[in-house]
């Protein structure tokens, strides 16, 4: 798609995923996985690194698809996506460290970056759920005159 589509589509409808902490963190880390996964070993391209660049991808891409959703469980539900996503990741950087594909700290590294992006998906899975309740909660409004 050449630029000046892309530009002429973002004024049409709001992309709030752009604006989302959560989705900021996890493109950074898609970079990071990409260049850590590129020393992995050829004979892997396929395998593991194909695996964890997958499941790193579906954690942005469930944030921006769930984004999209018209109601707040629906965005829930894709952010449950991401959130196993990133399970996924720390199980491929788990595997990747006993097979020595990268050294222990960068394994540990990007474990951890995976685990702060969990915490914030679940936190915010909690925020959309507290919000669906409290709306499907609502009194009706009550005139005091």
């Amino acid at each position: 798609m050449a630029a000046s589509s892309l530009q002429k589509m973002k004024g049409k409808v709001p992309q709030r995923f752009r604006k989302l902490a959560i989705w900021q963190k996890s493109m950074d880390f898609i970079s990071e996985v990409y260049k850590i996964t590129e020393d992995f070993p050829d004979r892997e391209k396929y395998g593991l690194t194909s695996q964890i660049r997958r499941a790193v991808l579906s954690i942005a891409l469930n944030i921006s698809e769930g984004s999209a959703c018209s109601s707040d469980r629906d965005f829930a539900r894709y952010l449950g996506i991401a959130f196993s996503s990133t399970y996924e990741v720390i199980c491929g950087f788990e595997i990747a460290d006993r097979l020595n594909m990268c050294s222990k700290e960068m394994c540990e590294k990007m474990i951890d970056c995976s685990d702060e992006i969990a915490a914030m998906i679940s936190g915010f899975i909690k925020t959309l759920n507290a919000k669906e309740h409290a709306a499907s909660c609502k009194l009706p409004a009550v005139s005091l005159s």
